[in-house]
Parts: C-alpha cells; sequence; structure tokens
C-alpha cells in the first residue's frame, strides 16, 4: 500500500492546503477531512464553497461525486462475508479507490484467502494514514506551498499504476478503456458527474464483455 498511501498523502496535502486557502478554519479543514473521508468529494465542496453556493448544492456535489463508492461496496460485498453490523459499518466508512483495487486484486488472484476484512482493513487504515498526515500539514502550511512542486500529479500517477495492477483479462481491460475514454469525453459535465458515468459504463462494458466470453 506504499505507493496508495504516498498518492493519499498527496490528496490530503492539495485538500488541506485548498480548504485553508478558501478561508476554512484548521479546525473546520480537519473535520470535513475526518467525517467525509473523501478527497475528491472534498475539494469539490471546497471549491463549491468559495463561489457561495448553498448547503444544498454543497451536500449534492458530494453526493455525485461519491455515489461510485456505492457500485464499489455492492463489489465488495462478495468477498466480505459474514461480517458483523458493526465490521460493515466500518468497512463501509473507510472505503477509497485504492484500498478497493488493491483488496479486489488480491481476493482475485487469492480466492482462498482467509483473512479478507484483516487485509482490507490493513490496506484502508493505510490510505487513512496517509491521507490524515497529508491534509493535517497541507492544513498547517496553507497555501505557502509552491506550484511548481505540482504534487497533484501524483494522485493520477497512483490510480494509473493501480489500473494496470488490475488489468488482467480481456473484460477487465475493455471496462477500463471504456470507463477511461468516457472520464476524458465527460471532464466538463457539472459537479463532476463524468466520474459518476465513467464508473457506470466501464462497469456495464466490463459485465457485457464478460457475460459474451462466457458464451
Amino acid at each position: 500500500m506504499l505507493p496508495g498511501a504516498t498518492g493519499s498523502f498527496s490528496t490530503g496535502l492539495i485538500c488541506g492546503a485548498a480548504a485553508v486557502a478558501a478561508g476554512m478554519s484548521p479546525l473546520a479543514s480537519m473535520a470535513i477531512a475526518a467525517f467525509g473521508y473523501a478527497g475528491t468529494a472534498q475539494l469539490v465542496v471546497v471549491q463549491l464553497a468559495t463561489t457561495g453556493a448553498t448547503l444544498i448544492v454543497l451536500s449534492l456535489a458530494g453526493l455525485v461525486v461519491n455515489l461510485r463508492y456505492a457500485m464499489f461496496s455492492l463489489s465488495m460485498s462478495r468477498y466480505l462475508t459474514g461480517l458483523n453490523f458493526r465490521q460493515r459499518l466500518v468497512a463501509a466508512f473507510f472505503l477509497t479507490d485504492p484500498a478497493f483495487a488493491l483488496s479486489v486484486a488480491r481476493f482475485t488472484q487469492h480466492p482462498d484467502e482467509g483473512h479478507r476484512y484483516a487485509f482490507y482493513m490493513g490496506a484502508t487504515l493505510a490510505m487513512g494514514a496517509g491521507w490524515f498526515i497529508g491534509v493535517a500539514l497541507g492544513t498547517a502550511l496553507g497555501a505557502t506551498m509552491p506550484a511548481s512542486w505540482q504534487i497533484e500529479y501524483c494522485v493520477p500517477l497512483t490510480f494509473l499504476a493501480m489500473v494496470v495492477m488490475v488489468v488482467r483479462d480481456r473484460p477487465t481491460a475493455i471496462a477500463a478503456a471504456v470507463s477511461g475514454i468516457t472520464a476524458l469525453l465527460a471532464v466538463n459535465l457539472p459537479y463532476r458527474a463524468g466520474l459518476l458515468a465513467a464508473a457506470t459504463l466501464g462497469i456495464v462494458a466490463g459485465y457485457l464483455a464478460e457475460s459474451w466470453q462466457r458464451r
């Protein structure tokens, strides 16, 4: 999880600095990171807040950006079975993109994995550690970080590495290609709805490709 935690740290660094630059107090910056626990949604909400958007608009924007986690959690439910209610709540709250990708890759390659919940929580808490340390440092530094550092590029590079790791068959490659193309074409949709569209079409394409392959 070291590459993922590094990307999570850089995301947190950006989110913390953006929140302070937008006029939020350090306490508010850390609170939104803790209760929201979603870097992309936090950036969207902070950016909209600076334009004077209403609370309803902020809430809906965060919801749309995070809807992909509903699909992720449905996929994870087939692997994380036999959990009690408290464990399901914890697993749901700490769900992140890198932890999801790494866990699914692990469980697919090792179908007899006997400690799936422990593996998943170890992965996602490693991400959480990088996230909170990054947010705290970004909040402390504020907007003093020079733009020449371009730390925002750590995030897409991390996701590209994870995509390469999990693409091992034709249906997955088709899903990744459709999702990537959709994300590029829908990049200008409001409230980052392109993310949801890319995830949805990627899942549909992968499902259809796998169904066709089994015939």
